[in-house]
């Protein structure tokens, strides 16, 4: 069987010719369309193909990582999840994801809306852009997803259908493992750093109380089977306008721990906060990121307990039956089952962030300081911050103790 051909900005526009949903918006003569590479992640080609009538976004994922080449397989099965996940996601909070409109899954080739006029929301940090409705919609986003693909919604075959459906991303679960949990606590082949940090990682690559506590979020990635997480929701997987936000790129869906979604939100909003002095030192844009966390915690809690107070019902497959919980047992349950989320988060924050200094994947807001001595910096508060989490996020009680925390340890 011949292999499909690997899709770049030469051929792209030929194979999305091919197909109706594509044509039907962007007229039928391929020749006069304008193809863009805009590839930013590391695994998969995006591309912005637009005619005179309309723009759309293709996204392909090579039967390798983009940015390493055929010297690092990974399956091209990635982005069927993905279309999976977007479905599941659009079809719970059709405003908040892009609309899918197209899917060729032998080409491995998703086409999207064109999200046009929306910023990357780590470009808009590190620009200092306001954006007033991001914690209310970034914890709607996740109060929704979370929740309905949760236990407390869904009953239990529904559950366990759902889950099987996403089983099978097994390779990029592995993957998250080795590069968050366990790579960054040794001198892995492809971690890299800020030379000034040397006495830092050196000091972390012997930390271990640190690699213990990964280790147990380790454990806890793999087992706790919650809700149907996007699986990289950082600040590079989320769109945004001072009035809206889409998330994208949810190649790494699975049924995992709540807090992993939540977590990788807050951690990369606290690199954010911890880069500041390196884009300008605006303090009140700090504060406002701080304001920011705390904001999306305190909306997706209340929302999620609201969606418990009118998803119970009478049947026996249901968690929460109405039959054993009235209103207020049923919220007493889920503010412990929230205080577990939110000791998760903690963690999984502490993790991301770790990760994002001194293993395999870095981050514009701190690799855009020019300054290496101001850039180590950053990254030292970063790495301080993020031990506290990982080691101590037990010792968390409310999302005040993780924005007092990041205050207290600022160089």
């Amino acid at each position: 069987m011949r292999k499909p051909d690997i899709l770049t900005v030469r051929n792209i526009a030929e194979k999305l010719a091919t197909r109706d949903a594509v044509t039907a918006l962007l007229g039928p003569d391929h020749g006069s369309w304008t193809v863009t590479e805009i590839s930013d992640g590391n695994m998969n080609a995006v591309f912005r193909v637009a005619s005179a009538q309309q723009s759309i976004i293709a996204k392909y994922a090579p039967p390798y990582i983009r940015v390493i080449g055929e010297s690092w397989p990974f399956p091209s099965s990635r982005i069927a999840f993905e279309q999976a996940a977007l479905a599941e996601y659009h079809r719970i909070c059709p405003d908040m994801v892009p609309a899918i409109i197209d899917y060729d899954a032998d080409a491995a080739l998703l086409v999207m809306e064109d999200l046009a006029g929306f910023t990357v929301l780590r470009r808009a940090l590190i620009e200092g852009m306001t954006l007033p409705r991001l914690a209310e919609q970034a914890g709607q986003y996740l109060a929704q997803t979370l929740f309905h693909t949760s236990d407390l919604a869904l009953p239990t075959i529904e559950k366990k259908q759902l889950l099987e459906r996403f089983s099978g991303n097994a390779e990029l679960c592995a993957t998250t493992e080795t590069v968050i949990f366990t790579g960054p606590y040794w001198s892995a082949p492809l971690n890299k750093w800020n030379p000034l940090l040397d006495d830092m990682v050196s000091a972390i690559h012997q930390d271990r109380e640190w690699h213990q506590a990964a280790a147990d979020l380790n454990e806890i990635f793999r087992t706790r089977t919650q809700s149907l997480i996007h699986g990289d929701l950082h600040t590079g997987s989320i769109m945004v306008t001072p009035d809206a936000t889409r998330v994208i790129d949810a190649e790494w869906a699975f049924h995992g721990p709540m807090g992993f979604d939540i977590g990788a939100l807050i951690g990369n909003l606290l690199i954010a906060f911890c880069a500041v002095p390196g884009h300008g030192d605006n303090r009140d844009y700090a504060d406002w990121i701080l304001q920011t966390i705390d904001g999306i915690w305190q909306h997706f809690a209340e929302v999620f307990r609201q969606l418990v107070l009118t998803r119970r019902h009478d049947g026996d497959d249901a968690l929460l039956t109405a039959r054993l919980f009235d209103d207020r047992a049923a919220l007493a349950f889920t503010d412990r089952y929230l205080a577990q989320v939110l000791t998760d988060s903690a963690g999984f924050a502490g993790a991301k962030m770790t990760r994002r200094v001194i293993g395999i994947s870095h981050v514009e807001d701190l690799e855009e300081i020019a300054d290496p001595a101001l850039r180590a910096r950053c990254e030292r508060h970063v790495l301080t911050i993020a031990r506290d989490l990982v080691v101590a996020r037990n010792t968390i009680r409310s999302i005040s103790d993780i924005t007092t925390l990041a205050q207290r340890h600022q160089p």
